[in-house]
């Protein structure tokens, strides 16, 4: 990210690094009780390489000071949502 921002590098992938923030809040949800399986269940899919531009990373390397990123995983809980609830897994969820 810091290559992006200064410039040697152009174009940026990025999101792989979530996937064990979003295994954590599925395996918390599965050890309350939550039956994973009526919220997409584990073969549901995530989009996990998205472009990340200049802006996006200079707001990423900025949360990376907080040890959570910045993110209430716990608001990520499934516990108590309606059947209509889908994990909301994207990097745009850390962006906010």
């Amino acid at each position: 990210m810091n290559a992006l921002v200064d410039g040697r590098l152009s174009v940026l992938l990025g999101g792989h690094f979530t996937l064990g923030g979003w295994a954590l809040v599925q395996l918390h949800d599965y050890d309350q009780g939550v039956d994973v399986n009526q919220y997409g269940g584990r073969d549901r899919q995530i989009p996990l390489l998205q472009l990340i531009d200049k802006a996006q990373a200079k707001r990423l390397l900025a949360k990376g000071d907080s040890p959570d990123f910045g993110v209430n995983f716990r608001l990520l809980s499934a516990k108590g949502r309606p059947i209509s609830y889908r994990y909301p897994f994207s990097l745009q969820t850390l962006m906010r």
